[in-house]
């Protein structure tokens, strides 16, 4: 029993360690240096007569520091996705208020009134037909004005135009059409934005409406991403050597 009690006691008693060494561990750790690899920079610093803390030769001694490491930065990796979660979550949603206001952009020389002409609705079964009467909007004095699908196309390219040019095309293409695309995937399968816009244009268009409405969006774009996962995956890759053997 007392031999036990003075192994442990052995076993416990820990060398002081400075900081300057701890952040030589820790700065190998993180450049993914192994712990042999560890040791053997001692004795190279040891060796041009740098060393300025003992010369280690115990692996353990190393794996102990890792392990230490490794805790404490789960610690620090929980507390800051505490901290950035807001942040991100802001982020979010000042990424979504762009898009409604992108939707109301695309709405704009009055398409946001945009209606079926009921009288021409036999147009709706011919799928080559594009100069018949098929839509109506109300211009600012709430006067009906015709349409045939290939000005209401065009009305909306220009809205297009108008967005890109507000907030550039990376914004409207890379950022704005994922999230419209992922609110109509039929939009994927009929050859994305463009072709879909020439073949439903009103249907792209009653959906914009809603968007305009939305305070979250579906899909992820190369700006958002998921940002449920984005922080911690970040944070983890800060410290994917620590856990190395």
């Amino acid at each position: 029993m007392n031999r036990l009690l003075g192994k442990d006691m052995t076993m416990n008693k820990k060398e002081k360690i400075e900081s300057e060494e701890l952040r030589f561990i820790y700065k190998l750790i993180l450049e993914g240096y192994s712990d042999s690899d560890i040791l053997n920079e001692y004795i190279h610093l040891n060796d041009i007569g740098e060393l300025n803390f003992p010369l280690r030769n115990n692996v353990n001694f190393i794996k102990d520091k890792r392990k230490e490491m490794e805790i404490a930065s789960e610690v620090l990796k929980d507390r800051t996705i505490e901290i950035l979660k807001p942040f991100m979550l802001k982020q979010r949603e000042e990424h979504f208020t762009q898009l409604a206001e992108i939707s109301a952009t695309l709405l704009q020389s009055n398409l946001n009134t945009v209606v079926e002409n009921q009288r021409e609705a036999i147009y709706r079964s011919r799928s080559k037909e594009i100069y018949g009467s098929r839509y109506i909007i109300k211009d600012s004095e709430n006067i009906p004005i015709q349409l045939n699908t290939l000005q209401l196309i065009n009305l909306f390219r220009k809205n297009v135009e108008a967005a890109c040019k507000q907030y550039t095309y990376l914004v409207f293409y890379d950022y704005y059409v994922p999230h419209l695309k992922a609110e109509m995937p039929e939009m994927v399968v009929n050859g994305g934005f463009w072709p879909y816009v020439e073949k439903e244009p009103y249907e792209v268009i009653n959906k914009i409406k809603e968007l305009t409405k939305h305070k979250e969006f579906k899909g992820i774009c190369t700006l958002c991403g998921d940002l449920e996962t984005q922080i911690p995956t970040f944070i983890s890759s800060k410290y994917n050597n620590i856990a190395q053997s």
